[in-house]
């Protein structure tokens, strides 16, 4: 389901930049690969305050912070660009996002795009 979105999205994103899409002898190839791994966020909160009424009485303290962790899945996608002719990579690009928990079709259509057009924005390379 979500390689098909990948697709269809790479199809729109390359159809905008003047690619069309052809089955019969194209000059390119797309290949794209997929991973998700499980990450973490761990924030702490430094120092908290003591209470003002023991502070102000001289036997206040610092007490250790709060320290949040939260687990996330992280999606990434890589996109080549092949040469048709002789199966050469001609440009790779990369992008990540944290992927929501339970997604509705909707987000998962707008996170994709979101990825895909985030690597394809330097696709083709600039001529130097």
């Amino acid at each position: 389901m979500v390689i098909r979105r990948i697709e269809e999205g790479i199809a729109l994103a390359m159809g905008n930049k003047g690619f069309d899409r052809i089955e019969a002898n194209p000059d390119i190839l797309i290949a794209i690969h997929t991973e998700r791994q499980d990450k973490f966020d761990v924030q702490t909160w430094g120092y908290n305050y003591a209470p003002y009424d023991l502070y102000y009485r001289g036997s206040g303290y610092w007490g250790s912070g709060g320290i949040d962790i939260y687990r996330y899945q992280q999606g990434t996608l890589i996109i080549d660009i092949i040469k048709a002719a002789d199966k050469e990579l001609i440009w790779r690009g990369v992008g990540s996002k944290a992927l929501p928990q339970n997604p509705t079709v909707k987000q998962i259509d707008k996170t994709v795009n979101q990825v895909v057009s985030k690597i394809l924005v330097n696709f083709p390379p600039k001529k130097s």
